[in-house]
Parts: C-alpha cells; structure tokens; sequence
C-alpha cells in the first residue's frame, strides 16, 4: 500500500503547481506594465481591486466566439489560503480539485463564475465534500449516482476529479444532506412577524419569501445550493449592493410551493423543488442553482402568482425612466412570459413605438397610441398584427421586418397617413386587398413600400403609383 502523501507536502506541490503569486509579485508585474519577462501580456482577474488570478493569453482562438484562451494562469497567495481551508480532509486530498475548478472557469472565459466560486461558494464547496468524503465508499451512494442521468459521463462516482463543478457535486450528495421542512413555514412566518422577511404574495399553492436579512436567508441553507444563504457578505451583495431604479434595497424573491412544505417524504404530492429569483442581477435559480429553463410553465397555472410576478416587474420597469427598452426589469418580464410588457410600459401621447430583437409573438391591442408616427417591430418574432393597429390615425411608418407574420391585417387599408410600409423577411404569402386604399390614387399617402421578391407582382397591382421596391434596393438609397 503505498504511503499517503503528507499535507504540508501536497500544498507545497499544489503552490507550486498553480504558481502562487503573493503582493511582491504583483508589484514587479505592475512596474512592467503587466507584461512578463518574455514579453507576454498579463491579464488579472480582478474585483475591488483584489486579484485573484494573473494569466496570459495563447494565439489560439475559441471556436464561434472569437476570444482567446486564458492560459499560464497563475492563483493568488489569499486565495490557495482560503482553498486550502475549505478542504475538510486531514491529508487536503480536493484542494487540486478545487484549484483546478477555479482555473477551469478562467480558461473558459467565464470570469464571474470563476470570481463567483472563490468569493462565495467555498463555504458550499467545504460543506459538499465533507458530505462526499463521509459517503463516496456507500453502495447507496455509488448506486444513486449510477441512476442519475447527469452522471453519464461518470464513470467512477468516487473520484472527485471526475465532477466538472460544484454543481455537478451538488447532484451527488443531495440525497445525503439532511432536510427538514416540517418547520419551515412556521421559521418563515416567525421571520416576517420580526420584519427579517415579508411574504407579499401567499395562496392555497404557493408562498412568495422575501428574506431580508441574512438570518432569514440562512432558512434555506441545507435545502438549496444558492450562495446567498452562507454569509451576511454574500446576501447583502444582492440586495443592498444592487438597488432598484429609486434607489430601494433589492429583494430575493424564494418562491415555495405549499407541496414542498410537505413533511412526509413518501406523500406521493410532495414535489422536491423551490425558486430563487433577483431581478437586478437577471438569476432565476432552482434548489440546486441551476437556471430555470421555463419560468412560464413554472407559473401558467396560478393566476394570482402570474399577476403578482407581472405587476412587481411592470412597476419597476416603469422606475427607469431612461433606456426602459434595456435594462434587467424588461428581460425578465419576458422571461417570465409576458410579451406584451413593451406596449405597457410606453406612455399613451408616444409618438414612437421601436423594437429590436424581442420576442413578441401577437401583438396587443394598441389602439390608445393615438399620437404615434413610427411603429417599428423588427426580428421581433411578430406573429400577428393586431387589428387595432387601424386606430392609428397619425401612423407614417410600419417595418415588420424579420418577423414570422403570415398575413396582414386587412385594416391597415385604414391607415391613410402612412408613408412608408417594409413587410421584408415574413411568411407573407398574399396581400389583403384592402391595402390597396393606402395608394394614392385612393385616397392614401404611401410613397415606399418593400416586400418579399415573391411579392412584388401583387404589390404592384395593389399600388399603381409607386414603385415596389425590392428590400436590397430600399436600403441602399
């Protein structure tokens, strides 16, 4: 049997390893304007003016992204310090793979994550392979990895090196880590009588949680793998550090379902999984902190929770006064599925409605913009076009370019101030009849339309006084 190799030499191994640099380096890095002695660039991984990582860059690109690859990454001395602690093992047997999770993520161009792992999931990386040494031998434990899809590619679910990250861990010992809901509720409900946590929305299905302290976050800390319940630090990263547009403290929102709560594990109803959501920093997170593929499946059925995700986003989309086509709020409103948020937020007396590359599917009914001149609805996913656009009277321009219509409404032919019509790139196979009102021999103003090649001949007939243009010949004048 061969002799275990001892700590002290195994870190001295590892230091070297992952060339450690401690502050006198980085000084004599700085003073040559990171560049190394050979002449190769260095680049830091940095955040509030700590670095945690040096590293140069090879001459090979990343397929599809055109970044390079970050290699002879170097680990900062405070961080192999806090690495090597968070081993729980006598002989230090993860901290390679730790270091080498850590420097995995930098070479993957994932910084944040990288930054992420050192900064907030030790804790979590300690607590998992505590969980991991104690019970990698067990039969029980070999045979449920076996039966988890997500181990296809495991071969041997003892050795550490084969888990890509903590995530992957995390799937592993879950069915180890000791749960108990049964008071869960009642800590809930204790924390928001002491103003720690609010419940703002609560049915016969569901439970909406605001932890507001880190006490009331920590309820969470053996059910899910999220990193705001570690430490007070962590939390008050989210929600005191990331404001809402007036200025507000942010909120965790932890949606819990009744049948979670449920204490019997063998009670057929009882479901296994509970939702974090932070608008500000755009993290829809499950119970292993993996991100939510479906947000609307999760909520289509309860339609008290829909309006309470719906009116809690609208509101704080509507506090950004500037760029409110592009910020957190809006994104998440549509991941949360609800598509008609950018005609909610614009003011009745708009004179401009313009997007670009959201997903709208049918348009609503937009009849109260009675001021606007452009509508501009391009690679937008537009499914229809809703009728109501007729009530537009002071309309000049429509492009729906890009889109996936399949016909025109036929009250366009209504629109008798519009100048200029682009219905380029749609599934457009005939025109309405009506459209031909907006010629100018009828009465109309249009003076450009564009649209498909397959088109040209029926737009022709349609508007006997312009020219039909071709999109590629619109877009060169």
């Amino acid at each position: 049997m061969s002799k275990q190799k001892s700590p002290i030499k195994r870190i001295e191994f590892l230091a070297k390893k992952f060339n450690v640099f401690d502050d006198e380096d980085l000084k004599k890095i700085a003073n040559k304007d990171f560049y190394l002695p050979n002449g190769e660039k260095c680049e830091a991984l940095s955040e509030d003016n700590n670095f945690f990582a040096l590293y140069t860059f090879n001459k090979r690109l990343l397929k599809n992204e055109g970044k390079y690859l970050p290699t002879n990454i170097r680990v900062a001395d405070f961080i192999f310090i806090d690495i090597v602690r968070a081993d729980p093992t006598q002989h230090k047997e993860y901290v390679q793979w730790m270091l080498t999770t850590f420097t995995r993520l930098i070479k993957e161009n994932e910084n944040e994550q990288a930054v992420n792992f050192v900064t907030e999931d030790l804790w979590l990386a300690k607590d998992y392979l505590e969980i991991f040494y104690k019970n990698r031998t067990k039969p029980k434990f070999k045979e449920l990895c076996r039966r988890n899809l997500a181990f296809k590619d495991i071969t041997n679910p003892s050795d550490i090196n084969q888990y890509r990250d903590l995530s992957q861990l995390f799937d592993a010992v879950d069915p180890f880590i000791e749960k108990d809901v049964s008071k869960l509720e009642r800590d809930m409900r204790v924390m928001a009588r002491l103003k720690h946590a609010s419940i703002p929305y609560e049915d016969r299905q569901v439970m909406i949680f605001n932890p507001l302290t880190i006490q009331a976050s920590r309820l969470f800390s053996n059910l899910t793998n999220w990193c705001t319940t570690s430490n007070r630090d962590t939390h008050k990263s989210y929600i005191k550090n990331h404001k809402t547009p007036t200025g507000r403290r942010s909120k965790l929102h932890v949606l819990i379902p009744k049948t979670y709560l449920i204490s019997d594990i063998d009670d057929p109803n009882k479901t296994e999984d509970i939702y974090q959501f932070h608008f500000e920093t755009g993290q829809f997170m499950n119970r292993k902190d993996g991100s939510i593929s479906d947000i609307p499946a999760l909520i289509e059925r309860n339609v008290g929770l829909r309006t309470y995700f719906y009116n809690t986003l609208l509101d704080l989309a509507l506090e950004c006064k500037l760029n409110k086509l592009d910020n957190h709020y809006i994104n998440a409103l549509f991941k949360f599925g609800f598509s008609d948020v950018l005609f909610d937020i614009y003011p009745d007396n708009t004179k401009y409605l313009r997007f670009h590359g959201y997903d709208i599917g049918d348009t609503p009914d937009i009849s109260r913009f009675k001021d606007v001149e452009t509508v501009y609805l391009v690679e937008c996913k537009v499914t229809s076009l809703d009728s109501s656009i007729a009530a537009l009277k002071r309309l000049k321009i429509l492009v729906l370019t890009d889109n996936k219509l399949k016909n025109l409404p036929k009250s366009i032919g209504k629109l008798k101030n519009l100048k200029v019509l682009n219905i380029k790139g749609n599934r457009i196979k005939s025109l309405p009849q009506e459209l031909s009102q907006l010629d100018k021999a009828n009465g109309g103003s249009l003076e450009v339309i564009s649209v498909d090649d397959e088109l040209v001949e029926e737009a022709e007939g349609l508007f006997p006084s312009l020219t039909v243009n071709r999109f590629k010949e619109m877009m060169s004048k």
